[in-house]
């Protein structure tokens, strides 16, 4: 079945339909995302979590969809500097 080439653009065209934010994956991602949601719904019940597979392949897509927020995800990063403390509870508290 999996080799079929009927069988193979039935597939495709189910998933762009279920999900068609795919279509801004590269290849490559497409196929892992694919791969990784088979294997999240035939796994054993209390791994199965399709959902979770499915709406961090989104989120990839939508970094894809972007070209100003890829560009930016793709540079090297440096060192920003100092990261400052953080606030207590108390005080986080205080400022709403």
């Amino acid at each position: 079945m999996w080799h079929d080439p009927d069988t193979d653009t039935t597939v495709i065209e189910m998933i762009l339909t279920a999900f068609p934010w795919v279509r801004f994956l590269p290849e490559r991602d497409a196929q892992s995302f694919v791969v990784e949601f088979a294997a999240a719904l035939e796994g054993p019940e209390p791994l199965r979590n399709a959902a979770r597979v499915a709406t961090a392949w989104q989120h990839t897509a939508e970094v894809h969809a972007n070209p100003e927020l890829l560009t930016i995800l793709r540079q090297d990063g440096g060192d920003c500097g100092p990261v400052p403390t953080p606030l207590s509870v108390e005080d986080a508290g205080r400022l709403r």
